[in-house]
């Protein structure tokens, strides 16, 4: 492929990650509406980069078992696997930076107990590193140079590697989500103002998310269950 082919095929990719960050962003003020945007620009920005980049995360590995079973629709983006992929690490590597610098007991007390991190947030942490660091191993071995030195049965084990950071990272986040997931009583609607919209109950990000990654979960065991044949 061309030098010129994969300048759009990274435009394509920055922009989706930056359409599903603003996408993401507005979802979690609409279930904030009400809220002054200076007061909660900052989590919401946080949460933000945390979704758009595990969502893109999961699509680059999603495109294979869609294309794999309806090929005419999905054949098309395929090229874009490693594009999703990279860009979705870069927004996440921006999501962990600001974490270090913004996880403190000013900002969510939630996560703290006098002080000390608590026992959830541990778990948090731990999930959400070890993620990070078996993605950095699968972002660094999609370099061309590093991938041209391993052998074709080494470099695709280590991509694989990916399905474990990305159940890491499910874990990562529903440890602390979960509860909201539960209590659907608790969802917020937008206001009568909005004509049916306001009839329906915004379930939390997190979750439309976890859905999303359990469907990515789906489709590849699916390609397991369902094998290509000589004849397909």
């Amino acid at each position: 492929m061309n030098g010129e082919s994969q300048s759009r095929l990274w435009i394509r990719a920055i922009i989706m990650g930056a359409v599903v960050f603003l996408v993401s962003a507005l979802y979690l003020w609409a279930r904030r509406w009400g809220m002054p945007l200076e007061e909660v620009a900052f989590k919401l920005s946080f949460a933000g980069l945390a979704v758009a980049g595990t969502a893109l995360l999961a699509l680059s590995f999603l495109l294979g078992p869609l294309t794999r079973f309806w090929p005419n629709t999905f054949v098309k983006h395929l090229p874009l696997r490693k594009q999703y992929g990279l860009v979705g690490y870069f927004i996440i590597v921006a999501h962990v930076l600001w974490g270090i610098v913004a996880l403190t007991p000013e900002r969510y007390p939630k996560f703290f107990n006098d002080g000390a991190f608590g026992a959830t947030t541990i778990l948090l942490l731990v999930f959400g590193g070890v993620a990070f660091v078996l993605f950095s191993v699968v972002a660094f071995t999609s370099i061309p140079k590093i991938a041209e030195r391993m052998s074709p049965k080494t470099w695709k084990s280590t991509q694989r590697i990916g399905y474990l950071a990305l159940f890491l990272a499910l874990v990562h986040f529903s440890v602390v989500k979960y509860k909201g997931w539960l209590n659907v009583d608790g969802w917020p609607y937008l206001p009568d103002t909005i004509p049916l919209l306001s009839l329906v109950p915004l379930p939390p990000l997190s979750l439309i998310l976890f859905l999303f990654i359990v469907f990515v979960f789906v489709m590849r065991v699916m390609v397991i269950v369902f094998p290509r044949t000589e004849n397909t």
